[in-house]
């Protein structure tokens, strides 16, 4: 399973946010690391979320070139 993140660059950093959860935001130094914070992130916040019995909710489907799937781990 997978969730879209977006990215964008804004004063030298790449910013990352998911459409899904507003609350998993992110940054990386490069575009790499933002991907890599980004997996980090999604995974922290769902497991957390997880092992207090919230639900995770279906994956939002979007064909917009800037977003980017980070894989889920499955809890």
């Amino acid at each position: 399973m997978h969730y879209q993140a977006k990215i964008k660059k804004e004063d030298g950093v790449f910013l990352v946010s998911f459409p899904d959860f507003p609350n998993i935001n992110t940054y990386g130094e490069t575009h790499k690391e933002a991907l890599e914070m980004a997996e980090e992130a999604l995974n922290g916040s769902l497991e957390s979320d997880f092992s207090r019995g919230f639900s995770m909710p279906k994956p939002s489907k979007s064909k917009n070139r800037n977003l980017y799937n980070i894989v889920c781990q499955k809890f």
